[in-house]
């Protein structure tokens, strides 16, 4: 058997809303009508002329519920593994320690003569103390939802291909912390093929039914009290472009969706509880305006983001305040250029007034937590 080389850390796409998805068609038709050179497969920039094609077409979509956890990934290659969060590899603890101290056997057997030597099986990190707020916070213990499989950029994503994959055909049972996320029911018809007035107005018919779906999600998610027994909230919904599931040679035995058309046509939506944008809507075609730099900073600043922040920077303590002011300032310029250029602002506009809204609410939720501690130990 060849050396398959030095294992490489893959990152789980980014999934954008909806109105974004829109908005970079729009864009990578724009660029089409005005360049007089044809877009290659190597464009990074711009969704592909071969992916523009695809959307002659409606695309129909499926859902997963979007789990409230940490994403995360197991990456094998030969013999080497490592754990991995969203943006890097990472020790034993959190993910980690479910990975190596109670699967690392399971996971390594999953390479075989003759079979995949390099993959990242993606899923999601949650359960008890993982994140707050939602069903998954009753468990009594964390586990690995996985939603897909990167195969050499190829992506596996129908639960009962990813279900094979993982139990080598049915002949090895799962870990009982490991669960293959389902398809939530229902499909939904998007027809991207035009953006005229008259197209949008059936595309806003589709997202109306998307949107009453995470509301639903919103205030009980299914997948959870259908395994665990368990009520609670949910976070939301993933949409993944499953018309575009074809053959690929890399991995003839599953039908996969190239990694660059899931990052370009995939969306999200989420419930009230956890919009990291103040919006009116889970889904949109348009993104939302702000009338002033502090409009926009409260926009993009509603509280499931400045959790996100003080989570990923460490918690809420002083000396985390300058990580935690940085890092808002990096997601919201990520996340919120198409709202920022539908409120005519510019980002040097609003980094004061969003630096000044995180950090007033970072201070006073360390305050808060340091008095709660105080007064516990008295008691």
């Amino acid at each position: 058997m060849s050396d398959p080389g030095e294992i490489k850390f893959i990152a789980w796409k980014d999934i954008t809303l909806f109105h974004n998805v829109v908005k970079t068609i729009k864009s990578a038709r724009d660029f089409v009508k005005a360049s007089s050179e044809s877009l290659t497969e190597g464009t990074n920039d711009m969704v592909t002329s071969s992916l523009l094609k695809t959307l002659e077409k409606p695309l129909t979509y499926k859902g997963k519920v979007k789990l409230h956890g940490s994403n995360a990934g197991v990456a094998l290659c030969g013999d080497q593994i490592r754990a991995q969060s969203r943006s890097q590899f990472i020790d034993r603890s959190g993910f980690g320690r479910i990975v190596f101290d109670k699967n690392e056997a399971y996971w390594r057997s999953l390479v075989v003569p003759g079979g995949h030597q390099c993959f990242t099986v993606f899923g999601e990190y949650c359960g008890l103390g993982v994140q707050n707020g939602v069903a998954l916070a009753k468990l009594k213990s964390v586990l690995f939802a996985v939603f897909a499989i990167d195969i050499e950029g190829q992506l596996v994503v129908e639960p009962s291909d990813i279900e094979s994959f993982l139990t080598k055909g049915g002949t090895v049972k799962l870990p009982s912390d490991v669960h293959v996320l389902p398809w939530h029911p229902g499909e939904f018809v998007i027809d991207l093929s035009n953006d005229t007035p008259e197209y949008m107005s059936e595309v806003q018919k589709v997202l109306d039914v998307i949107d009453d779906e995470v509301q639903k999600i919103d205030t009980n998610d299914p997948w959870v009290a259908e395994i665990f027994k368990v009520d609670g909230p949910g976070e939301g919904l993933v949409f993944y472009p499953v018309s575009l599931l074809e053959a690929h040679a890399s991995v003839p035995e599953y039908i996969t969706l190239s990694r660059d058309t899931f990052g370009h046509l995939a969306f999200k939506a989420k419930g009230e509880k956890h919009r990291v944008v103040q919006a009116k809507k889970a889904v949109s075609i348009d993104p939302e305006k702000a009338a002033s730099a502090e409009a926009f900073a409260k926009l993009m600043c509603p509280k499931p983001r400045l959790e996100q922040g003080a989570s990923t920077v460490g918690g809420y303590e002083m000396a985390h305040i300058k990580n935690f002011l940085a890092w808002m300032l990096k997601d919201v310029q990520k996340e919120g250029q198409h709202e920022l250029d539908a409120s005519g602002l510019q980002w040097a506009d609003v980094t004061g007034p969003i630096s000044k809204l995180a950090s007033a609410w970072y201070v006073h939720e360390v305050k808060a937590r340091q008095a709660s501690k105080k007064q516990a130990e008295s008691s």
